[in-house]
């Protein structure tokens, strides 16, 4: 299997890129939360085949517990992700994405044995230093609107460092990451059914390029979205539990780039001066982290 795990790694990131190409548009015609609640719903699909196909040993209560929890914070992670996605251009709040594999990468070199090298200290400081001009709106102030992805993008990352305890503790990396979109699906459908959203859902401006793409079905896109965040999860578990957290995780930070392209085909993305500098330095950061 270890022959698998560059390409494993490239499935997935492109199942992030693409995912979240498809739900950016479907915030303005579904709200937020419940696009959450039909991300997660969707994505417990491939999810649950990999977790039939691939018989592993039983999760001990205490890692169960601690999928229930993070869960739990997964799925306010996946509201506050779209909150973003309302008001945000898709590359800007996407290139935060690089924060999760960065720590990965890490604790892959850590978990491992292996020395942190003034490199992998660099490319971190690179890559929280572009963080920081992503962020930037006018001049040298925080847009505080991309706050909600920060933080969101903070939990996925003690997510998946859970994840990565809990997979190499027990050998399962299917039924901790089930137990937590699980969870997270029925956080989420607490927040549909007591606290439903009551803004106004912004209208979305539609090139020629996205008009064609969103004259499919919503429910199919939301569904096809799902289906692939799942299967990124899931896949990224499975390289995970190969012992490959560094090279996959490097892999997948390479989802900003995609997006990148996707998101000035379909939403005639535009970043400022300062963002593309910051945009560009997390590439690179990314970049230096994985061949260190």
């Amino acid at each position: 299997m270890s022959g698998y795990i560059i390409p494993i790694a490239f499935v997935a990131m492109l199942s992030f890129a693409v995912s979240d190409t498809l739900t950016k548009g479907m915030v303005f015609k579904v709200g937020k939360q419940k696009l959450a609640l039909y991300i997660l719903g969707f994505g417990l699909l491939p999810v649950a085949a990999f977790y039939f196909m691939a018989p592993e040993p039983a999760v001990p209560f205490p890692i169960i517990a601690l999928s229930i929890l993070v869960g739990i914070a997964f799925g306010i992670a996946d509201i506050l992700f779209y909150k973003t996605f309302e008001t945000e251009q898709i590359t800007t709040t996407a290139v935060l994405s690089e924060l999760p594999p960065a720590f990965l990468i890490i604790l892959g070199i850590a978990a491992f044995g292996e020395k942190l090298s003034a490199i992998n200290a660099l490319g971190m400081l690179i890559i929280f230093t572009g963080a920081v001009l992503v962020m930037k709106k006018n001049g040298f102030s925080i847009n505080r609107l991309v706050l909600p992805a920060v933080a969101a993008f903070c939990i996925w990352t003690i997510y998946w460092v859970a994840m990565a305890y809990a997979i190499s503790i027990t050998g399962n990396y299917t039924e901790p990451i089930a137990i937590v979109r699980l969870a997270g699906f029925f956080t989420v459908a607490m927040c549909v059914l007591f606290l439903p959203s009551k803004e106004k859902m912004p209208k979305a401006n539609l090139n020629v390029a996205r008009s064609i793409l969103y004259s499919l079905p919503s429910i199919m896109l939301v569904a096809v979205g799902g289906i692939l965040d799942g299967l990124g999860n899931i896949l990224y578990g499975a390289d995970i539990g190969m012992g490959a957290i560094a090279i996959s995780s490097a892999i997948v930070a390479l989802v900003p780039l995609a997006i990148g392209i996707t998101g000035r085909i379909f939403y005639k993305d535009r970043l400022s001066s300062l963002q593309l500098i910051g945009f560009t330095m997390m590439v690179i950061g990314a970049i230096a982290i994985s061949f260190a």
